[in-house]
């Protein structure tokens, strides 16, 4: 039984290793889609900007092309944003050390119904 509770402690403490690398990696990750997704929102205000300006100045060639631009900004920024929720989502998924640990240590706990 001692042995099992080592070996048990050993394979716990693995699996938090590697779910917090896994974890770690995946929320980096994602935290890059938000950052490109932040990045491209951030230029597609002064696209919005020039949409204006042009749209009042002059008619339809130069406002049509910012509004198409802006536009296409804007669905770059959907994209990144699904990304990133994606990834996140992956990552709360996950069943983290904590949780396995609790299971494992319910098992122990309860009789052995083959005994009966």
């Amino acid at each position: 039984m001692p042995e099992l509770i080592s070996n048990l402690v050993k394979a716990e403490i693995d699996a938090a290793k590697t779910w917090v690398r896994r974890t770690a990696k995946d929320a980096g990750v994602g935290s890059l889609w938000f950052v490109l997704a932040l990045f491209f929102l951030f230029w597609a205000i002064p696209v919005l900007l020039t949409f204006a300006i042009a749209g009042i100045s002059s008619w339809w060639p130069v406002w049509l092309s910012a509004l198409v631009v802006f536009f296409g900004l804007l669905l770059v920024v959907v994209l990144f944003g699904i990304l990133g929720a994606l990834k996140f989502k992956k990552v709360t998924a996950r069943e983290n050390p904590a949780q396995a640990v609790a299971t494992d240590a319910k098992i122990l706990r309860e009789p052995d119904d083959d005994e009966y």
